[in-house]
């Protein structure tokens, strides 16, 4: 594992990550040089998860109430989860946090549940967005039921998923690695982002979920103060 990310990180080109770090802004238009770390940076994507199960429980309860559903904001919602969550965020903890666990023996069965959920919700997601590209989605109501079930299959399987992760494994996972180790996933991570992503890294996806919130309603953060 070592010797591994030893020679990844020989691949990283410091002056881009440097340059990745102090040239963007941050969310609301807040200037910021700051690189997080691997733990918060996986963190900071679960916040973006999080804020992806407030959408869909808006489109539940949107049909629940007769108001039927909007499938192209449920489309690019659902590739956001399948570009970010799936093809970015879940492999680097399956390539850089899962195997210090499985090689520590270390909650051996936590982390082979968790890999396991990541196969599960991307067979949810494909089910969500094939419901989503169904052409009478918005008043065929035996459709909308099927999809009500998969969102909240999708809730069911990631909140305790994420929260999992969050309060019990990535604290964990810095007992496992030397300094030297983290830093080198660091900047790997940093790398990644700017291969897959370009100079702004994932911050258009938060912007896209912003713009997602917005045209639901739900972006001003006291329209969750009610009890019901």
């Amino acid at each position: 594992m070592k010797t591994l990310l030893i020679c990844l990180l020989c691949l990283v080109s410091y002056p881009l990550i440097a340059q990745e770090a102090g040239a963007k802004s941050a969310p609301n238009g807040i200037s910021s040089i700051y690189n997080p770390t691997p733990i918060e940076e996986l963190s900071q994507e679960h916040g973006l998860l999080r804020r992806i199960f407030a959408i869909y429980e808006e489109m539940i309860r949107r049909m629940d109430d007769g108001q039927g559903v909007n499938s192209s904001i449920l489309q690019n919602t659902t590739n956001i989860v399948i570009y970010f969550i799936e093809n970015y965020h879940e492999k680097l903890e399956e390539e850089f946090i899962y195997p210090f666990f499985i090689k520590a023996h270390k909650m051996v069965d936590m982390i082979q549940t968790l890999q396991n959920q990541h196969a599960i919700g991307r067979s949810i997601t494909a089910s969500i967005l094939t419901l989503a590209q169904n052409p009478n989605l918005e008043t065929n109501i035996a459709a909308q039921q099927q999809l009500k079930t998969a969102l909240r299959s999708f809730i069911r399987l990631y909140r305790p998923h994420a929260a999992r992760e969050d309060s019990v494994v990535f604290p964990a996972f810095k007992t496992l690695i030397s300094a030297d180790e983290y830093e080198a996933i660091g900047q790997i991570f940093a790398q990644r982002r700017k291969e897959l992503f370009g100079p702004d890294g994932y911050q258009k996806f938060f912007d896209q979920v912003d713009i997602i919130e917005r045209a639901l309603n739900i972006s001003d953060l006291s329209k969750f103060n009610t009890l019901t």
